[in-house]
């Protein structure tokens, strides 16, 4: 069987992820100080990259879509499988980068190796995503032991995607786009540019009580804002409209919102409120074998 058909078995992925993340140990103080001086948990942490979870990641990407049916995919996908099977493009380097949010970085790698960066930035980040989500279960309550007071992750320091509103009317909770993470936060202040008293309501796409999209009058970028959080994450925010890589749909509402938003000239949040530099030294890519 070709090991492309392979598609991850998500148990398993998130059992990997978990024991991966479990070989990270950060003394509560250090999540102290952390959290203090707003240093997401995973800078300068020896973040693990299991080979199997970024391997299935790309088996999958790449197999669903060859089977996508939109112009350009098929050829997208041999050339990217060409690239890995000659080592032009290692998928552990390319996550790596990708997780650390250093998305030029996912670029240049993927310029240099002849293949789409778009494509590839697609791939990398949705097995980013599998190994991320594995450390902000594990270091989620670790948040209790301080007051995360900035508009990015506490844990991977991407920018939220979305804002669940509180019933009493009180902070409610930003919702990370990459890991997962939830955090308190005031719907005074915008998490992306820090500006009081400029977000506002654009009218529910979906009918009252359904999502809308709360917008900064300041920086233009906006979420989208519901009473209840959704389970899927947009892991292609930033990706081109073209791209044929879309790992996870958001639900209607949630798409209609954001369509709403960019059709009055703001701006969807993309890349990365803190960039991460991950501890260890970088492996010789080129001794790797991506099959």
């Amino acid at each position: 069987m070709d090991v492309r058909e392979l598609a991850p078995r998500s148990d398993e992925m998130r059992a990997r992820a978990l024991v991966a993340a479990a070989s990270l140990t950060l003394p509560g103080q250090r999540v102290r100080d952390k959290l203090s001086a707003g240093v997401p948990l995973l800078h300068d942490e020896d973040v693990r990259i299991d080979p199997e979870i970024v391997h299935s990641a790309w088996r999958e990407g790449l197999r669903s879509d060859s089977r996508s049916g939109l112009d350009g995919a098929e050829h997208e996908v041999e050339v990217v499988q060409h690239a890995l099977d000659t080592h032009r493009l290692h998928a552990e380097h390319v996550t790596a980068e990708a997780l650390a949010g250093h998305a030029e970085h996912v670029r240049a790698i993927a310029q240099a190796a002849r293949v789409s960066d778009w494509f590839v930035e697609g791939l990398a980040n949705a097995a980013a995503h599998l190994i991320l989500r594995g450390y902000a279960e594990l270091l989620g309550p670790a948040l209790t032991l301080g007051d995360w007071q900035r508009g990015y992750c506490p844990i991977c320091g991407a920018w939220p995607w979305q804002f669940v509103r509180a019933a009493s009317g009180g902070p409610g909770r930003l919702l990370c786009g990459r890991c997962g993470t939830a955090w308190s936060w005031h719907a005074r202040e915008c998490p992306f540019c820090g500006e009081h008293d400029t977000l506002r309501d654009l009218e529910s796409a979906a009918g009252l009580g359904g999502p809308a999209a709360l917008s900064c009058s300041s920086c233009r970028r906006f979420l989208v804002a519901r009473a209840t959080p959704m389970s899927d994450l947009p892991l292609d925010i930033g990706s081109p409209p073209d791209s044929v890589h879309r790992p996870v749909t958001p639900s209607a509402g949630a798409a209609d919102a954001h369509a709403l938003a960019i059709s009055r000239g703001y701006i969807a949040p993309a890349g990365v409120g803190f960039r991460l530099e991950l501890r260890g030294d970088e492996p010789e890519w080129d001794a790797f074998d991506d099959q």
